[in-house]
């Protein structure tokens, strides 16, 4: 279904959904229409719900189902003063726990990357590598201020990561990502990312190997954004394309309908569908069972799941879906559980009343009926015929104002469905507007970083809800001071030393036969104590070894023990490799 958005210019405006029906002219029910069937019941009548009758003209003006209640109150839940920073919400959900999460998977891919890969390391002697092996491993505080670039990256976006560091032209310089962190180290932390440890992903036969990589801390994100709101009465349940085209274990999927990512990971949300919160998610990893083989089984289930988990059931929520999940027989089970729903729905779904399914109407008419709690009406709309059901909307037509602010004569139904539909579009809508979404290999950093998006635009709508400062803060004016917190004081560490001149290594060689070298100020492993650095025993001056200069670098000094020919700076990083590899 099409909006009908021209003219919108807001941030707000621009997030509006793409699933409203737009309807142009007034219409009339069936009670008009000259049909002899108009008073028929459905002949296949779904088995299972005789309760409820049969399929009913409605004749006059509709009652409508029973009231369900909306019993919660919405809003945020957490325990944060009311005047508190941007950054305190945003820690709500990037808590600490993901954070070290992030610093023990990464640092321990690096050291399994560096014992797998001796041989190039040595053939590739200006490889970015070798500067980590000499700074050393990641921290907490690293991760923070890698994560604000990535953030910032999204407010200021540029086709390529190396221009954020390109001073060469004033025009496009970014001082700030120089100020902040060191290229090499950045695109080394991109390249050493992890989440999950390698060495106990599972078999690739079991159902935990798809999501093996992320599922820790997707897990961690999804509980954080279901206890920390309570969403209003009116959510919608659609999916969410993370955009990829690259190799997945068979997640990629293709949606030609999804303008913004055809392929991607599939993602099923349910959003509040006026505060764009993201209440639940689940990745999508095909199914599950055999029982799920079914279509209607697949979405029936995963409808229920969704609400399930959150604890949005027998609370009077009113659900917006779209055909691909609405079913008769999944609006009855959300109606006995106190759970309303109205959605449009396939022509060809089970327990439909197919009498009026098959009636010709004329242009701008619609044909209803209802069956206990269920209302099920057709509208012909030029070449429209949408199918509509739901158990919360009334027959009959009501004025409603399209996205022109234009009234508009359409059915109660539509209004409803319009009204509530949307809220996982809109979602996305605001989230690719400050999302960095950069291309790479792995399908791991494109989904993280989606799902890191999501926390800030969640952290985003409770700050909305809660705080107490005036005026309140527009949604990039948090994220910028997001941004500035997250990184705080941090600034990149030493670098590996350039080649010294000649002068000044024949000064360090005319000194003792034998020289200890200190550690510099980052964590190194110790060398073994039968190792020391001594001249050279011809004193004649042999390249460097260990092959990480930019050039080629001679020096007069070896291992006592490995007899290899390295220079004073080397000498700990060689050691340190080595003892990797034991």
């Amino acid at each position: 279904m099409d909006i009908e958005d021209e003219g919108l210019t807001s941030e707000e405006e621009m997030c509006s959904s793409d699933d409203d029906i737009s309807f142009d002219d007034p219409g009339e029910t069936d009670s008009a229409l000259t049909d002899d069937d108009s008073a028929l019941v459905d002949e296949g009548a779904a088995a299972g719900d005789n309760a409820l009758g049969v399929w009913m003209n409605i004749v006059g003006e509709d009652p409508g189902p029973l009231n369900v209640e909306f019993t919660v109150n919405s809003g945020p839940r957490i325990h944060l003063a009311r005047d508190s920073d941007p950054i305190d919400y945003l820690q709500l959900f990037i808590t600490n726990f993901s954070l070290d999460k992030i610093v023990t998977e990464t640092n321990r891919y690096a050291q399994q990357w560096i014992e797998g890969h001796q041989d190039y390391l040595v053939q590739h002697p200006h490889s970015r590598v070798h500067s980590w092996i000499k700074q050393g491993t990641t921290n907490r505080a690293e991760i923070k201020a890698f994560l604000s670039l990535c953030i910032n990256s999204g407010l200021i976006k540029k086709s390529a990561i190396h221009h954020y560091w390109d001073s060469t032209n004033p025009s496009q310089a970014t001082p700030w990502f120089i100020e902040r962190f060191n290229r090499d180290r950045f695109q080394l932390l991109l390249k050493f990312l992890h989440f999950a440890d390698n060495e106990l992903q599972p078999d690739p036969n079991s159902p935990d190997y798809k999501l093996y990589k992320v599922k820790e801390i997707a897990d961690h994100f999804r509980n954080n954004f279901r206890n920390l709101y309570v969403p209003g009465e009116d959510i919608s349940v659609d999916e969410s394309m993370v955009g990829y085209r690259g190799k997945t274990p068979h997640l990629r999927q293709y949606m030609p309908l999804k303008h913004h990512a055809r392929f991607g990971i599939k993602i099923w949300c349910v959003c509040d569908s006026h505060s764009h919160y993201t209440v639940n998610f689940e990745i999508y990893k095909g199914a599950h069972n055999e029982a799920d083989r079914a279509e209607e089984n697949v979405t029936h289930n995963l409808v229920i799941r969704l609400l399930q988990e959150p604890r949005l059931l027998y609370s009077g929520h009113h659900v917006g879906m779209d055909n691909y999940f609405s079913s008769p027989k999944l609006f009855l089970e959300l109606y006995r559980a106190n759970t309303k729903a109205t959605g449009t729905v396939r022509s060809n779904r089970k327990g439909l009343p197919k009498a009026i399914l098959k009636k010709t109407l004329p242009n701008n008419t619609t044909i209803e009926r209802r069956k206990g709690p269920l209302l099920c009406s057709v509208y012909k709309d030029g070449g429209k015929r949408p199918v509509l059901l739901s158990t919360a909307a009334k027959g009959g037509f009501v004025d409603q104002r399209n996205a022109r602010g234009v009234m508009k004569h359409k059915p109660a139904i539509v209004a409803t469905y319009n009204s509530i539909m949307g809220g996982v579009d809109t979602t996305d809508a605001c989230l690719y507007t400050y999302l960095s979404e950069r291309r790479t290999m792995k399908w791991t950093h494109k989904l993280v970083f989606n799902l890191i998006g999501r926390c800030v635009l969640n952290a985003y709508i409770i700050y909305k809800e809660h705080t107490s400062q005036r005026p309140i803060k527009d949604r990039h004016q948090f994220t910028v001071e997001c941004v500035e917190s997250l990184v705080g004081n941090y600034h990149p560490g030493k670098t590996p030393r350039k080649r010294r001149r000649a002068a000044a290594e024949r000064e360090e060689g005319a000194g003792n036969e034998e020289m200890n070298i200190q550690p510099p100020d980052h964590d190194y492993q110790a060398a073994p104590p039968t190792c020391t650095l001594v001249r050279i025993g011809d004193g004649k001056r042999r390249q460097c070894m260990h092959r990480v200069h930019q050039t080629r670098k001679k020096t007069v000094w070896e291992c006592s023990s490995c007899k290899v020919t390295l220079c004073p700076e080397c000498f700990l990083p060689y050691h340190r490799v080595i003892n990797m590899i034991q």
